[in-house]
């Protein structure tokens, strides 16, 4: 009978994990320095990305910054490449949402020239997955106000809410506005708000009800800054403060979404004084304010802070953002939470000595993230050292690269025998057989060989070091709970294998 559930077990492993996802780690030299600020998944197993392009080097005095709208395939090559402006003008596009299945409109800013560049106007292009401009539009700004545009969603009754924030260049004062367009670019209604003074909306997401939930920064002096969370009826009347939370340094607020129960979770940066560790910073609160949980994570004292939060399956969360440890390279950030916001998981991608965030994430169609960003690692530019590159992440699930492994010297020769005994009571022995290769690890930093557990809910519990060589790991399986368990071999930041064991007492 053990052997027959032993038999089964091993093929439903081989079910779950036998067919390989298609995973990337790629980064795109399209100018001088470029950025990606959206990422989505599309038809066909491709990707959509957008922000900005430079192609030009110091002064600038040619080349100026232009929108970039990518579309990659589902192993991250480019399929196509569309730059937006001119050479004697100022474009960047910032987000952008789905109008249907094969259309988007980003959203961004306009000036008409790169030596007046606080002159913003909002930009609007409305494209195909073509990338075939269907209509752009201008919006002026008002006075001296430059309007900068952070998001946009789709909202319930077809149209469009865009969510940012105006300076003033005659007096570099912050205040946000929100505004209201239809399916062809045109304004339905704009309204500014001055109240709690210097501030920004980041991120906007409608309720059930057609309330507007904003999430941002107020900055209420030169060196403090709050997280600020506001409301609005579906008119972006009635404006309402929130939470304006303050600790005696820097807090920031980014993006927030809406859950599937009609919750909200707002990302951000949390310092409690200037010599504090910063921490990426999460709260989930319901439509009326209340917040629910207030989580921290991933405690680093230059900064740490998340981008966006996004809501997944089985009332989970992704949060990706930047890391940045005392003296060691700025990196990008993945962290996995279960439903009371505490970590199953974290990740970080960096090239020691670079410079590398993410700025977006999406879920992908096999289980996996695309995340967007910005990397330092690799466009030289003569006489100025490196710049920034667009860069493109997909993992599995667990935040691991898969597919990466044909770039490590001898990868078909890893390999992880089946776990005995299984079920295990104290010990699960794992036989090993990994080459004595040296390689590049990957951007997550891992470099060595590991074996990971996890619980089925996603939870990491055990990372452990294993040498090179035909040998058999020893797994303290002790301590955990009687139950169902995955094991991952990791060789220098790449997923190399699944399996599972079960764990009886």
């Amino acid at each position: 009978m053990k052997s027959i559930y032993i038999t089964v077990f091993l093929v439903f492993s081989y079910m779950q994990y036998g067919l390989c996802q298609v995973n990337f780690d790629r980064h795109y030299e399209t100018g001088f320095y470029s950025e990606s600020f959206f990422v989505k998944q599309i038809s066909g197993g491709k990707f959509l990305t957008l922000g900005y392009n430079h192609d030009s080097s110091p002064p600038f005095t040619t080349g100026v910054l232009k929108g970039i709208l990518v579309i990659v395939d589902s192993i991250g090559d480019t399929v196509m490449i569309k730059k937006v402006g001119t050479d004697t003008s100022f474009h960047f596009f910032q987000y952008a949402c789905n109008v249907n299945d094969s259309e988007f409109i980003a959203v961004g800013a306009y000036a008409n020239s790169s030596f007046n560049a606080y002159d913003y106007d909002l930009y609007l292009v409305r494209f195909n997955l073509n990338l075939d401009t269907i209509w752009t539009r201008t919006i002026s700004h008002f006075g001296t106000q430059a309007l900068k545009p952070h998001s946009i969603i789709k909202t319930k009754d077809g149209h469009y809410v865009i969510g940012g924030y105006q300076n003033d260049w005659s007096n570099d004062w912050f205040t946000s506005f929100l505004m209201k367009i239809d399916g062809q670019g045109n304004s339905l209604w704009y309204k500014n708000y001055t109240t709690p003074g210097d501030h920004t909306i980041w991120g906007v997401a409608e309720a059930n009800n057609g309330d507007l939930i904003c999430s941002g920064t107020n900055y209420n002096t030169v060196d403090l800054s709050n997280l600020l969370i506001v409301k609005t009826d579906s008119m972006g009347n009635n404006y309402q403060v929130l939470h304006d939370i303050a600790t005696t340094d820097r807090n920031f607020g980014t993006m927030v979404m809406r859950t599937e129960a009609n919750n909200f979770i707002v990302a951000g940066l949390r310092r409690g004084c200037f010599t504090c560790d910063a921490y990426s910073w999460a709260i989930l609160m319901d439509s009326a304010g209340t917040i629910i949980w207030d989580r921290t994570h991933v405690p680093a004292r230059d900064e740490s802070g998340y981008s966006v939060i996004m809501p997944l399956a089985n009332n989970a969360y992704l949060g990706i953002g930047v890391v940045n440890r005392y003296q060691e390279s700025q990196r990008g950030l993945i962290l996995k939470m279960d439903a009371n916001g505490d970590s199953l998981w974290s990740r970080e991608f960096y090239t020691p000595g670079s410079i590398e965030i993410f700025w977006d994430v999406d879920t992908t169609s096999d289980g996996g993230f695309i995340l967007c960003g910005e990397t330092y690692c690799c466009n030289f530019n003569p006489g100025f050292g490196y710049t920034s590159s667009l860069w493109l992440v997909k993992t599995d699930s667990l935040g691991f690269i898969t597919t990466g492994i044909n770039d490590l010297p001898g990868y078909h020769l890893y390999s992880m025998g089946q776990g005995y005994p299984n079920p295990a009571n104290t010990v699960l022995h794992v036989p090993l057989d990994i080459p004595h290769a040296t390689a590049t690890p990957a951007t997550n930093g891992l470099a060595g060989n590991y074996l990971y557990v996890f619980d089925m809910q996603g939870r990491q519990l055990m990372q452990q070091k294993v040498q090179p060589g035909n040998s058999t790991a020893q797994l303290d399986v002790s301590t955990l709970a009687p139950g169902t368990y995955s094991i991952v071999l990791v060789a220098e930041g790449y997923s190399i294998s699944h399996q599972k064991f079960v764990v009886l007492r």
